[in-house]
């Protein structure tokens, strides 16, 4: 990982797709689901934490869906 905010996350398997980078799971394929939240987690990186009074504060999260219109491939 190359990003300062983002570590291996302790107790994670490392063969877990999400344990080394983020993931977009469904992309642009939602199939028959018709609902979404914005998800995320914090996790202590594997290397451990020194602080023993840490908080985390989450605020603000946005959670997008853009309708994408399918083009008739039989105009093409």
């Amino acid at each position: 990982m190359n990003i300062p905010h983002e570590a291996t996350p302790h107790g994670v398997p490392p063969d877990y797709s999400w344990a080394k980078k983020p993931r977009v799971h469904m992309g642009n394929d939602q199939g028959n689901w018709n609902a979404m939240i914005p998800w995320g987690q914090i996790y202590e990186s594997e290397s451990g934490n020194q602080a023993n009074n840490t908080k985390v504060e989450i605020r603000n999260v946005n959670a997008i869906r853009t309708k994408i219109k399918k083009i008739d491939d039989s105009l093409s």
